[in-house]
């Protein structure tokens, strides 16, 4: 379970980080990330890990109600992005559009892989199954 979990993060994270190093170091860089850029990252990331915990249990031990761990785990996702993006805003930080464009480009980055992988993951088992 932990390789399949480390395999559908693996992209998403070095994509990531080569953007963030990559463009760290240009004047490019300043302009398109934010200060946070890393605590950005973190929190998506972790919050990842955790759905991605989250579905792969649910496939392990019940997979015939496989469906309503991964829309759990989407929603705790969403709900732990929110919460992390609003209270930065509500704590007033600089540039507040940059930051919600970085934090939703990380978090689509990773739901883009997510579904990728499990699609990929579904339609194996369905073609294993017929």
């Amino acid at each position: 379970m932990l390789k399949d979990i480390q395999k559908s993060l693996l992209i998403p994270t070095i994509i990531s980080l080569i953007l963030l190093i990559g463009f760290g170091f240009t004047a490019i860089g300043t302009n398109i990330f934010h200060e946070k850029k890393w605590i950005i990252f973190l929190v998506i990331l972790l919050s990842s890990v955790f759905t991605t915990f989250i579905t792969h249990f649910g496939i392990q031990n019940n997979p015939s109600k496989f469906i309503l761990y991964y829309f759990f785990a989407m929603f705790a996702r969403i709900i732990i992005v929110l919460i992390f993006m609003f209270s930065n805003i509500y704590l007033k930080i600089n540039q507040p559009l940059l930051f919600l464009g970085n934090s939703f480009f990380f978090y689509f980055l990773y739901l883009f892989f997510e579904i990728y992988n499990l699609f990929f993951n579904l339609q194996r088992d369905f073609k294993l199954d017929s």
